[in-house]
């Protein structure tokens, strides 16, 4: 068995800082503690080799102490465990979170904010996971509903994460305004739309950026014999990323136009009919273009169901630089010597 431990007194740049640096108790100060074990038990099964390491009482300033800086974490202790066979351990004791910055008013709107949440979704909410490829900090805030006279402004809410990742790639930070399964909603009378807006940041730039919007109208009848409604709404969705391919960064973009029609109508309730069209066409960075629509019909008599989907998918237009056939094959040169080389040779 090995065991090692040092008191640590901060890192460059002050991203990594004693929580208390005049500490003189330690139970306070900032220790870094390691302990490695080799266990060979006197029969034929193999040595046993477990590791264990602990950093108790410091703070990560996320970035630095300067201008920059957004995020403080202060940990009572972070401990990890590892045995050869088993899946890492990392055990956070976090003593608390705080805002920094630019961010500092978040702070505030926490203490204003219900964490129990409320109607219209009010509510703050904090989720910090640890993983064996990294941490991940996020935060969600619930903002009111807005309603004056035929004016609705529902299902808002900000959302800020921060990804450390463990594997030697650059921490990531996003933001966002609502989310692509979750987007706000505004309706105006019969009128209604949605949306969403989110942008992930890297120390080397933007990696990605999203957004849609949409804008339609719903309507509904009852006249008591048979009832129903249907929906038409029509949006825009455009992806900018930027992905590594082959050791280099590439940046992609999509730009998905759609429309949406959706209808049902009961029948004294003993007869429902529902449908869904839907067309999407879709533009990307390479020059390709397709398009996807979709149909829908379910029927629902009494205690019998069906439905019937039918998909189809078309491009459009193909990219200039696609390789053709011509490009497919070898240059004359190559072919030639190939072809030499199954020559005939009279003795």
């Amino acid at each position: 068995m090995y065991e090692w431990q040092t008191e640590i007194k901060g890192s460059p740049g002050n991203i990594l800082v004693p929580r208390d640096p005049g500490a003189t108790d330690k139970d306070d100060k900032a220790i870094l503690y390691l302990k490695a074990e080799f266990i060979k038990k006197l029969n034929l099964d193999p040595p046993e080799v477990k590791l264990y390491g602990s950093l108790s009482n410091f703070i990560i300033n996320l970035i630095g102490d300067g201008a920059a800086q957004f995020l403080i974490i202060t940990f009572n202790k972070l401990s990890f465990s590892a045995k050869i066979g088993e899946k890492p351990s990392i055990n956070p004791d976090i003593a608390s979170v705080e805002f920094a910055g630019p961010l500092s008013f978040v702070n505030k709107l926490k203490d204003l904010i219900p964490k129990g949440g409320g109607g219209g979704g009010v509510g703050f909410s904090f989720d910090f996971n640890v993983l064996p490829s990294g941490i991940t900090a996020s935060l969600t805030i619930g903002l009111p509903n807005v309603t004056v006279g035929v004016f609705s402004l529902q299902n808002m809410a900000f959302i800020m994460s921060i990804t450390i990742p463990f594997d030697g790639r650059p921490f990531s930070a996003y933001f966002a305004f609502c989310t692509k399964d979750n987007p706000f909603r505004l309706t105006i009378m019969m009128f209604a739309g949605g949306g969403f807006f989110g942008i992930e940041i890297t120390p080397s730039g933007v990696r990605m950026l999203e957004a849609a919007f949409e804008f339609g109208g719903n309507f509904g009848f009852d006249c008591g014999v048979a009832s129903g409604g249907a929906s038409v709404m029509a949006g825009v969705y455009y992806k900018l990323e930027s992905k590594e391919i082959e050791g280099k960064m590439v940046e992609q973009s999509e730009l998905t136009g759609y429309f949406r029609l959706t209808g049902n109508l009961s029948i004294l309730g003993l007869i429902r009919i529902s449908l869904l069209f839907e067309l999407k066409l879709t533009w990307q960075s390479n020059g390709k273009v397709f398009g996807v629509a979709t149909i829908e019909v379910e029927i629902e008599i009494l205690f019998i169901s069906f439905s019937v989907g039918v998909t189809v998918e078309r491009q459009l237009k193909g990219s200039d630089g696609d390789p053709t056939f011509k490009d497919a094959l070898p240059e004359p040169s190559l072919w030639e010597l190939y072809c030499s080389s199954f020559e005939y040779e009279e003795a």
